[in-house]
């Protein structure tokens, strides 16, 4: 009797260390069985793929049985733990029973789905997730976000930023590096510091191609292009060309800007702009100017919508010289500086006319000392100047 007790015992405490081994793996392993519930399938706390029961179900803990392995845990009746039928085929999982669904052998549950068992969902391996956001599936941490999956971690040009940024190269000369993401400047300085952008264009200062969305090439006019962005030598005088970028005072009370700072840009897109260089000292400047408010008058009782501009030379900016110039019209003054060089900017000289199209674009230019004659006190020269505007509206000479 003593020895059938003694047989006894030790069954009775395998039997009781089994049990106890279970109810642990039942705690472990259930860990997740509320969020496969949640999701509405997947597997259950036992690993079985499509169960709902409890934990426990599917398998055989005793392992004398031999028809089903308490070792692979997933119920499929082989006791192998590699092909074992649960979809999951790492040889290491034997029924991954992390209870998310993904099949990844992760006893963390990541639940994201892909199976990488980083739990960020992006589908690549790497186990810190890129986290960035954009899609791209590339190992990087810092998350490039520009989407083309190339993992750096800067823009190319513009089109990998926001509208209100720019792609920022770092420095002056660098125009084809990788940069990064900038906000453009809102305000900028009023001082005339011109740089050649990457763009072939001139600009005032750095701040003003920054506002651009343009880098700088090197401080200084555009040698090569003049500021038109081909490439070939000209200037703001030649036909093609955009808009000069510069800012500066409005000294005409009448002006509906009156002793505000901003540009051609700023106000006259969409309507064809006259621009004129003038001195407001200068007896001829001053006739003329009375003149081309005649003929603006003439040109809005015609039905023509026409913007003019006139540019005061830098170093004549007393009031008792501009009130002079003022005077004589009614449309937008502006008054050049040291800083701001409005005739440098423009390229040209004193009583040089140029007409712009809608779009900004320069198409016509007659310098001063040309074969067209614009002196607006003589009928030749109205007349040359009111057929350059109507040629630009095209209505024709």
């Amino acid at each position: 009797m003593r020895g059938s007790v003694g047989m006894l015992l030790p069954m009775l405490k395998n039997r009781w260390l089994g049990m106890w081994a279970l109810s642990l793996s039942t705690v472990v392993l259930g860990c997740n069985s509320d969020e496969v519930g949640a999701s509405g399938g997947g597997m259950d706390a036992t690993g079985t793929a499509g169960e709902t029961g409890t934990a426990g179900e599917g398998t055989d803990t005793d392992a004398e049985d031999g028809s089903e392995s308490s070792a692979s845990g997933d119920g499929d009746g082989d006791p192998s733990t590699s092909g074992d039928g649960d979809g999951d085929p790492s040889t290491t999982g034997a029924g991954d029973g992390d209870g998310d669904g993904d099949g990844d052998p992760s006893t963390t549950g990541d639940g994201d789905g892909d199976g990488d068992g980083d739990g960020d969902g992006d589908g690549d391996p790497s186990t810190t997730g890129d986290g960035d956001g954009d899609g791209d599936g590339d190992p990087s941490t810092t998350g490039d976000g520009d989407g083309d999956g190339d993992g750096d971690a800067g823009c190319k040009d513009n089109t990998d930023c926001d509208p209100m940024d720019y792609c920022a190269s770092g420095g002056v000369g660098m125009c084809m590096v990788v940069g990064t993401c900038e906000p453009r400047p809102e305000i900028c300085p009023q001082i005339f510091m011109p740089v050649c952008g990457c763009d072939d264009m001139t600009y005032s200062n750095d701040c003003v191609a920054a506002s651009e969305g343009v880098n700088v090439a090197y401080d200084g006019l555009c040698v090569a292009g003049d500021g038109d962005g081909d490439g070939d030598g000209d200037g703001p005088t030649t036909l093609g060309t955009s808009f000069p970028v510069w800012s500066a005072r409005d000294f005409q009370p009448l002006s509906c800007n009156y002793d505000l700072t901003y540009g051609l840009n700023d106000a006259f897109l969409g309507t064809v702009t006259v621009v004129v260089l003038w001195r407001a000292t200068c007896s001829y400047c001053l006739a003329q100017a009375s003149k081309f408010e005649e003929l603006r008058i003439e040109l809005q009782l015609a039905g023509h919508d026409v913007y003019f501009a006139g540019l005061n030379q830098a170093g004549y900016d007393a009031p008792d010289q501009q009130v002079l110039l003022s005077d004589r019209c009614s449309f937008p003054l502006f008054q050049g500086t040291t800083e701001m060089d409005l005739w440098a900017i423009q390229g040209g000289l004193k009583d040089s006319l140029y007409i712009y199209d809608a779009e900004g674009i320069l198409a016509d230019y007659i310098p001063p000392t040309g074969e067209i004659s614009t002196n607006m006190n003589t009928d030749e020269g109205y007349a040359n100047v009111k057929d350059a505007i109507l040629a630009v509206l095209g209505q024709g000479g």
